[in-house]
C-alpha cells in the first residue's frame, strides 16, 4: 500500500482547501438572515443558492482553459483571491443584485481552487492520492462544521453574519504569506515548467475507445 507523505505543500493545499470550504458552509445559512436584512421573499432569497451553482458550472466550465493559461499555482490563489473579495464585498453588500454577484464571484473562485487543488495532490502523491485528497476532504469538512458555528457567534455578539464569513480573509493572507515566503508550489500539469511559466502548447490526446 503506498505511504503518504505529508510535506509542506500537502499541509498547504490542505489549509487552501480548508479555507475555501469554511466560506462554503459559512455563507450556507446566511440565506434567512440575507431574506430579513434586504425584506425580500423567500423565492428571491432562493436564488444565493441558484448563483452559488451557477459560479460552481461557469468556474468548472473555464478551468481547462484557465488553467493552460495561467497554470495550478496561479489558478489555486487567484481562486482564493476571489472568494476573499466575495467574502469582502458581501460585508459591504446590502442590495440583492451585488449580494447575489458576490455570491456567484465567491463559487466561481471556489471552483477554480478546489478543482486545481485536487489535481495538484493527484500529481504530487501518486498512488497514495486518493489517501491525500480523501484527508483534504475529511479536514475541510472539519473547518466546515465549525464555519456556521463562527458566523452565529459573530452574529449573536452584535458584530453580524458578514464579519463571521469575512474573517477567512485573515488566514487566506497569512497562508499565501507563508507559501511566497517557503516557495511552497503545486506540481504544474503539462506543458508548465516548474516557474508556472508555458514550456509549450498543452494537448491531451483524444483517442475512441
Amino acid at each position: 500500500m503506498p505511504r503518504l507523505v505529508r510535506d509542506r505543500l500537502t499541509w498547504v493545499m490542505y489549509v487552501q482547501l480548508a479555507l475555501w470550504v469554511y466560506f462554503l458552509y459559512g455563507f450556507g445559512p446566511v440565506a434567512p438572515l440575507l431574506r430579513d436584512e434586504l425584506h425580500i421573499s423567500r423565492t428571491l432569497a432562493g436564488l444565493h443558492g441558484t448563483a452559488f451553482a451557477a459560479g460552481g458550472i461557469i468556474g468548472g466550465a473555464v478551468l481547462p482553459v484557465l488553467t493552460r493559461r495561467l497554470g495550478r499555482h496561479r489558478l489555486i490563489w487567484i481562486g482564493l483571491g476571489l472568494v476573499c473579495a466575495a467574502a469582502g464585498g458581501m460585508y459591504a453588500a446590502h442590495h440583492l443584485a451585488l449580494t447575489l454577484t458576490f455570491t456567484t464571484l465567491g463559487s466561481f473562485g471556489g471552483a477554480l481552487s478546489v478543482n486545481a487543488i485536487n489535481a495538484a495532490l493527484t500529481d504530487h502523491h501518486g498512488n497514495a492520492a486518493p489517501a491525500a485528497i480523501s484527508e483534504a476532504n475529511a479536514a475541510a469538512a472539519g473547518v466546515g462544521l465549525v464555519a456556521p458555528l463562527i458566523v452565529g457567534a459573530t452574529f449573536a455578539a452584535g458584530l453580524g453574519w458578514r464579519f463571521g464569513l469575512v474573517l477567512v480573509v485573515i488566514p487566506v493572507v497569512v497562508v499565501a504569506l507563508y507559501a511566497r515566503a517557503r516557495a511552497v508550489r503545486p506540481p504544474e500539469a503539462a506543458g508548465f515548467g516548474e516557474s508556472g511559466r508555458r514550456t509549450g502548447r498543452c494537448r491531451v490526446p483524444f483517442r475512441w475507445r
